[in-house]
C-alpha cells in the first residue's frame, strides 16, 4: 500500500513536467513563409509563449509610422532669446 503511495507521489511530478514541455520548433498549422514567430516569456514566467505575425510590407510600415507621427503632439515652440530690459 505504501509502495503504490510512493510511486503515485513520484509519477505525478513527471506527468507535470511532461504536460508543460513542448517541441522547440512548434508552429501553428497556418504559418507561412510570410509569418515570424517568436518565443517570449511571460514577466514572472519560465514557460515560453509563442507568437506569430505576418510580415509588413514597406507600405504598411509607412503608414503606421505615419499614423504615429500625427497621433504624437508637436512640440511647443522655443521662444527666441534676446533678454527682456
Amino acid at each position: 500500500m505504501i509502495l503504490g503511495m510512493r510511486v503515485r507521489v513520484a509519477f505525478l511530478p513527471l506527468c507535470l513536467l511532461a504536460a508543460c514541455a513542448t517541441s522547440p520548433d512548434t508552429r501553428p498549422a497556418e504559418a507561412n513563409a510570410t509569418t515570424t514567430c517568436v518565443r517570449e516569456y511571460r514577466v514572472g514566467s519560465n514557460i515560453p509563449v509563442l507568437t506569430c505575425s505576418e510580415a509588413q510590407t514597406e507600405a504598411e510600415r509607412q503608414i503606421l509610422i505615419d499614423e504615429v507621427n500625427r497621433a504624437l503632439p508637436s512640440p511647443a515652440p522655443q521662444p527666441k532669446g534676446g533678454g527682456g530690459g
